[in-house]
């Protein structure tokens, strides 16, 4: 609640209702790698019962006493773990449904009975085990925790039971009624010739350049090219069992821009436009730096007040970063950069922007980052001597 101011304004019922079944396996996996004796800590930033206490109150009863929890150090503080609470449907935080079985015919699909409040009374009692810590009582963002341990390894199976009923399959049978979680693993191809075609073509980088052996695609991202390194390459081509299971590889060096002029007959020939992803702009800065000047898609700033000017409004003409008429400029993809001259913390300056056919810049940096990097321009601007400084008092630059 401190932490994330943002949730007075996000929160809704169907935040816990959506993850109460993913933290429960991610528990329940827990709890069958650990070995007789051992402790499995779960802990969560909600207070929220259906993602805390009701998590918990499922792993015990799914174990059957092979699992139990055990009481926090006093030092610890905070307060005991609920052993009652009320369930919303979604999106009604005002109505309470008293039990599973009493569920709306429409929310049955998305709730699960381990929800609710367990009505064994040696679970409820293990639950004042629990601890939860409000944020009140350490100054902090409110939390919950609580600690297993693994009593024997004769563990219950952990698949769903199987329901002998003709009826439609409810969420405790079909993973809380969502769809079958994306697998981790993602599938890699080479990025496909035409498309390297267009992004040669269009920012003058060469095949000695930047090899085509590096530029990838993903199977569930064909419109992104991601550049990897060498090590990568080989990993994604060896023929042999890897020991690892890829999740991501690579930085996202360029994406694919759909720009649709309905009133141009002309636009549908067009070639697509490929702009620079942020994440590969600072490795595709120095390549674009060496082309021929009329492929150049690089915009250098004069000063760190336009370049703050840019982050903090997102969009700029050329003529107001002081950049003049760069007639060689195309619009499409271009990085914005600094002098090198410039002192700014973190090393050459980067930022991915679209160039308008308007004449604007427009910058393409998430805001997380551009934040980051607005803060470090700020300090430098703030560290420039002034003119005060720079000068003496009868207006002749001071000399060391």
């Amino acid at each position: 609640m401190r932490k994330n101011p943002d949730i007075w304004r996000e929160w809704k019922t169907d935040n816990s209702i959506a993850i109460h079944h993913r933290q429960f396996r991610i528990l329940l996996r827990g709890l069958e790698l650990a070995k007789p004796g051992g402790r499995v800590v779960y802990s969560t930033c909600s207070l929220n019962p259906i993602e805390d206490e009701a998590v918990v109150a499922a792993a015990l009863a799914r174990f059957e006493g092979k699992v139990k929890l055990v009481p926090g150090p006093q030092a610890v503080g905070g307060r005991p773990g609920l052993q009652t609470w009320t369930v919303s449907p979604p999106g009604d935080a005002a109505t309470h449904i008293d039990k599973y079985e009493d569920t709306p015919e429409e929310y049955k699909m998305k709730m699960l009975s381990s929800m609710w409040p367990p009505t064994d009374e040696s679970i409820k009692t293990q639950l004042t085990h629990c601890r939860r810590f409000f944020p009140h009582d350490l100054n902090a963002g409110g939390f919950f925790v609580a600690a297993f341990e693994k009593l024997s390894d004769d563990v219950v199976e952990s698949a769903p039971e199987e329901s002998t009923s003709t009826e439609k399959p409810t969420a405790d049978q079909r993973r809380g009624g969502r769809r079958e979680a994306k697998p981790i693993c993602k599938e890699y191809f080479p990025c496909p010739k035409e498309s390297l075609d267009v992004i040669r073509e269009f920012y003058g980088i060469t095949e000695d350049m930047l090899p085509s052996e590096l530029l990838w695609c993903r199977k569930d991202q064909p419109k992104k090219v991601f550049l990897l390194s060498k090590a990568a390459v080989r990993m994604v081509k060896s023929k042999t069992r890897s020991p690892f299971r890829v999740a991501n590889l690579g930085v996202r060096a360029f994406q694919l821009v759909e720009i649709k002029h309905p009133k141009d007959e002309n636009a549908a020939k067009a070639p697509p436009n490929w702009r620079i992803g942020q994440d590969g702009a600072p490795a595709l800065l120095p390549l674009l730096n060496t082309v021929a000047e009329d492929k150049r898609q690089v915009i250098e700033i004069p000063s760190l007040e336009a370049l703050a000017q840019l982050l903090e409004k997102k969009e700029a003409t050329l003529e107001e970063l002081g950049c003049g008429d760069r007639k060689t400029l195309k619009p499409g993809g271009t990085i914005a950069t600094l002098p090198s001259s410039f002192g700014v913390h973190g090393g050459a300056v980067a930022v991915a922007c679209m160039l308008a056919q308007s004449g604007k810049v427009q910058c393409y940096m998430d805001k997380l980052q551009a934040g980051a990097l607005l803060q470090a321009v700020k300090d430098a601007i703030a560290a420039k001597p002034s003119q005060a400084d720079s000068t003496g008092s009868d207006g002749k630059e001071a000399s060391s």
